[in-house]
């Protein structure tokens, strides 16, 4: 297996702590963090798995209640300008930003 060197900077504490395991278990300092690095790195990869699995499930649970939804309806899907939606907020928001802006009396 290719190893490649990397130096890193310990406080007292962790060089103790690793020394003690590795003095324990008959093993080198760098062994000890390999395997440490491993655990840690296979965790990342099992948290990323999981929350991936997550937003799929999410994803599932959304498409399933738009299929309810469209049953419901008969399949007619709803038929909203979503764009001119928006618009309309956005003209409603910004003629009473305008109104604040007025002084009262005018």
């Amino acid at each position: 297996m290719k190893m490649y060197r990397a130096q890193i900077l310990l406080d007292p504490q962790q060089h103790r702590v690793l020394r003690d395991i590795a003095r324990r278990q008959r093993r080198s300092i760098s062994s000890v963090v390999r395997d440490l690095i491993s655990n840690q790195l296979l965790e990342l990869k099992e948290k990323e798995d999981n929350q991936i699995r997550h937003h799929l499930a999410v994803i599932d649970r959304i498409e399933e209640h738009k299929r309810v939804v469209l049953a419901r309806r008969g399949k007619r899907p709803i038929a909203a300008d979503i764009a001119g939606i928006i618009k309309s907020n956005r003209d409603e928001r910004d003629g009473n930003i305008l109104n604040e802006d007025q002084p009262i009396g005018n």
